[in-house]
């Protein structure tokens, strides 16, 4: 059961590396789009909905790997008094939520 842990461990840590990459692509993206309006009298048209589109796959991406490595926040308020049952229940309902 480890090995496909493993391998999914991978795989996100590769999407998170993406999603970075594509979070900077499109910030630079951004900045030339500002200054080229602003002192060359030029635009890149359809930027905004690239960006839209990148950061709908930026998130995903950086969903897998916050899920892989379980840095999700998460409200504890009664976790901790429920029993371990009903909390592997809960923790399977989010798993499913977030799937």
């Amino acid at each position: 059961m480890q090995t496909p842990l493993k391998w999914f461990g991978s795989i996100a840590r590769l999407c998170a590396i993406v999603a970075g990459w594509g979070l900077m692509a499109i910030s630079v993206a951004m900045c030339v789009e500002i200054l080229g309006r602003k002192y060359f009298d030029f635009s890149l048209k359809g930027l905004d909905e690239i960006g839209g589109y990148m950061l709908a796959g930026v998130c995903a991406f950086g969903f897998a790997y916050t899920l892989s490595t379980r840095s999700h926040m998460r409200v504890t308020l009664l976790f901790p008094y429920v029993s371990a049952f009903v909390q592997s229940l809960l923790n399977v309902l989010a798993m499913l939520t977030l799937a």
